[in-house]
């Protein structure tokens, strides 16, 4: 009997926690969407800025020196756009 208990709460958890992922809210994104974009290797960085800034409005766009410093934390909310010294983009810009 308690097994049945258990086996209920531990589904009824899943049900919760899947039933408030379904929603998107604002900053998230889907698995069905693009998360790199390597296509944007050798333009502006300027230019790819603007291109994801319009793809992703609600996004913090960042356009950072390809070898810089920078935190470790992943935010799903956020694309940093790295170029070289000549400000091209060198690496593929990608979320997190």
């Amino acid at each position: 009997m308690r097994f049945f208990h258990l086996l209920f709460l531990l589904s009824l958890l899943v049900l919760i926690s899947g039933a408030s992922a379904a929603g998107v809210e604002e900053g998230e994104i889907m698995a069905e969407q693009k998360t790199e974009f390597p296509e944007m290797v050798g333009m502006s960085g300027e230019e790819a800025k603007a291109q994801l800034e319009s793809q992703f409005p609600s996004f913090q766009i960042d356009i950072v020196p390809w070898d810089a410093m920078l935190t470790m934390d992943y935010r799903e909310d956020r694309i940093r756009v790295k170029v070289d010294d000549n400000g091209q983009v060198k690496k593929a810009p990608r979320v997190g």
